[in-house]
C-alpha cells in the first residue's frame, strides 16, 4: 500500500521534467531564431546541437528546419539531410520534401582520405566552381575537413575534382 504514493510522486516528477525540458527547448528555439536573424550560423548550429542533450522532450519541426538551415549555411550537407529527414518524420510538407530532394539532385556522397605519406595536405579543387552559395559552402566545408582531419566523408556538389594530382568525377548515379 505504501508503494502507490511513491509511484504517483515519481510520475509527477517525471512530468515536470518533460515540461522543464520543453520550456528549455523553447528558449533554445528563440535563441536560434535571434541568431538566425544575425546570420550567425555557428551559434545557431551550437544551439541546435544542444537539443540532443534532452531525453524526455523532442525537437519540433521548426527546430529541425532551423538546424538544417544552419548546417546548410555551414556547408554540412550530411547534417542538412539528417535534419530534413527528422522534420519530414514529424510533418511532411512540400517545401521540405523539395529541399530534401534537391540534395540528391545536386550532391553525391564521397569519402576522401589523404594518406600520411603526404607531409603537406593537398587542397581539394573543383574544375568549375559552383554557382549557388549552398554548394560553395559545401565545397568549403569539404576542403576544411580535409585540411583539419586528412579526410572528408559527406556530400559535395557534382563536378570534376582534383586532389594530390588525382582527378575524379562526382556525378548523379
Amino acid at each position: 500500500m505504501s508503494l502507490l504514493p511513491l509511484m504517483v510522486l515519481v510520475q509527477v516528477a517525471s512530468a515536470a521534467s518533460v515540461e522543464e525540458e520543453q520550456a528549455e527547448m523553447a528558449r533554445i528555439l528563440e535563441d536560434m531564431k535571434q541568431f538566425r536573424e544575425k546570420a550567425n550560423w555557428t551559434v545557431v548550429e551550437k544551439r541546435y546541437q544542444q537539443l540532443s542533450e534532452f531525453s524526455k522532450a523532442s525537437p519540433t519541426v521548426e527546430m529541425h528546419l532551423l538546424g538544417a538551415e544552419a548546417a546548410s549555411n555551414l556547408g554540412n550537407v550530411s547534417a542538412v539531410k539528417v535534419r530534413l529527414q527528422e522534420a519530414l518524420a514529424l510533418e511532411e510538407t512540400e517545401k521540405t520534401k523539395q529541399w530534401y530532394a534537391s540534395i540528391d539532385a545536386n550532391y553525391a556522397s564521397v569519402t576522401i582520405k589523404v594518406p600520411k605519406k603526404f607531409d603537406d595536405i593537398p587542397e581539394l579543387t573543383i574544375a568549375m566552381s559552383p554557382f549557388f552559395p549552398d554548394q560553395q559552402f559545401a565545397l568549403a566545408f569539404a576542403k576544411q575537413s580535409i585540411q583539419d582531419n586528412r579526410k572528408f566523408q559527406g556530400y559535395v556538389p557534382f563536378g570534376e575534382y582534383t586532389i594530390a594530382g588525382s582527378t575524379f568525377t562526382v556525378a548523379k548515379g
